[in-house]
């Protein structure tokens, strides 16, 4: 999925994906803003790269969150950020938290924090 703006619910659900990136941000040219996606009690089995990959512009005031799921992902990453390689400047622009509640990650996996802002984090609860 591709987006600039919006929210999304999946809600009892089971995914098979074998994209790149299940969850994709991020368009050149656009802000990415105010973008909430939330996964309630559903399976996802996952053979891409990556869960989820934030590319290209910041994510202002966005939520990513898994509650009461189950992801089966054997490899690649869980969270991906490739944000402001070449906009250093922007950084701090960033405020996105990605939240796993009682959520089951099957095998552990890495987690890419190379935007290194203060404003983006990923949570287990």
């Amino acid at each position: 999925m591709d987006s600039s703006e919006g929210e999304i619910q999946f809600n009892n659900c089971t995914i098979n994906s074998t994209a790149e990136n299940l969850i994709y941000t991020g368009v050149w040219g656009y802000e990415v803003n105010n973008i909430k996606i939330r996964f309630t009690e559903c399976n996802i089995t996952h053979t891409g790269d990556n869960l989820i990959g934030f590319f290209a512009l910041p994510a202002n005031n966005s939520l990513i969150e898994f509650d009461n799921c189950k992801i089966i992902k054997n490899k690649g990453s869980l969270v991906k950020w490739l944000l402001n390689y070449s906009r250093a400047g922007l950084k701090n622009k960033i405020s996105v938290d990605v939240i796993f509640k009682n959520t089951a990650v099957e095998r552990s996996l890495v987690i890419d924090n190379a935007v290194d802002s203060d404003h983006a984090r990923v949570v287990f609860e």
